[in-house]
């Protein structure tokens, strides 16, 4: 979740860096939360980035591999 997603429905950023400090929170990037508990999955950086990046387009080769028809992995830079 964004800071913005929140502020649509009245949470403050400030409550979200309360829960972050008392440990409820992870922040994996700036400006991007997630529960502390939460097992991160194989396709979290795809969701982070669709979250930062609201019009992005995920190149051809990651989406054949999240929806799983394709064995070749893209590569990382």
């Amino acid at each position: 979740m964004r800071p913005r997603d929140l502020e649509k429905i009245g949470i403050s950023g400030v409550y979200l860096n309360k829960l972050h400090a008392d440990g409820l929170l992870d922040r994996p990037s700036r400006g991007l939360y997630t529960l502390s508990d939460s097992v991160p999955t194989e396709h979290r950086t795809i969701a982070e980035a669709g979250k930062r990046i609201t019009h992005g387009v995920v190149c051809l080769l990651s989406a054949l591999r999240f929806h799983d028809l394709s064995t070749q992995a893209p590569s990382v830079p």
